[in-house]
């Protein structure tokens, strides 16, 4: 899990947890000191956008491997990778 969240305590604060999940169940965040609350509230905006599309490709990768794999009647996938990045060989596998 990641969360992009605003100090409530100081109006340029900007903090970046990330909750990997199990086995490690511990978030670790990570702060950030803007210049303004202008600059504060871009960045949380811009981070929160980035984070979101992200991960939209790479559910969307998966799908479609996982589609592709239930069309040629292959074996279903049991694993995906965990990583927070789609590869370019991932992409031309799913036909993206």
């Amino acid at each position: 899990m990641i969360r992009v969240v605003y100090s409530a305590d100081s109006k340029t604060g900007l903090f970046l947890g990330l909750k990997p999940g199990h086995p490690v169940n511990e978030e670790v965040l990570f702060f950030r000191e803007c210049a303004s609350p202008l600059e504060r509230a871009l960045l949380q905006q811009h981070m929160t956008e980035y984070i979101s599309a992200l991960f939209r490709e790479v559910r969307r990768t998966s799908y479609l491997s996982g589609w592709r794999d239930a069309k040629s009647k292959k074996l279903k996938r049991d694993f995906f990778s965990g990583m927070s990045e789609v590869v370019e060989w991932e992409k031309k596998q799913a036909g993206l």
